[in-house]
């Protein structure tokens, strides 16, 4: 979960939390069982563009799901991983009686918003946990 504010000083802040949309975060924790840690991440907003997302989905996001199978005992390679988030979320073409993955490459800005957030919803559904920030991509 996140809400977004802008830094004025500390009072914003404290305002934007006494706006925060209380049954969303209710929802949200109650995804985590009793008596987890937690952490709040402050963090300055990235600004995303289409490359960006496109070295997020490449790097992070791949190697974070591959590793959340290798927790599972399942051995899978970054590219099997990769295809296999394609084909989910984009679909498959056929070309000469082959299945294929949908290519990336067909995404716009709104398209690949949408696939990296149904990618975050799926991994909280099946591994409960979200996809890790992306703070360092592309700089």
């Amino acid at each position: 979960m996140k809400f977004l504010f802008i830094k004025v000083n500390r009072q914003s802040f404290l305002e934007k939390l006494g706006n925060l949309d209380i049954d969303r975060a209710n929802m949200f924790l109650e995804k985590f069982s009793g008596g987890q840690e937690m952490e709040l991440v402050i963090r300055k907003r990235v600004n995303w563009d289409v490359s960006r997302m496109r070295k997020f989905f490449e790097g992070p996001v791949c190697n974070f799901v591959r590793e959340c199978y290798s927790d599972r005992g399942v051995a899978a390679g970054k590219g099997a991983i990769r295809e296999m988030l394609k084909q989910i979320f984009l679909g498959t073409t056929e070309e000469e009686g082959l299945p294929l993955a949908v290519s990336t490459t067909t995404l716009d800005f709104d398209g690949w918003k949408d696939f990296l957030n149904n990618i975050n919803d799926w991994c909280i559904d099946k591994f409960d946990v979200s996809l890790p920030p992306a703070d360092n991509v592309g700089d």
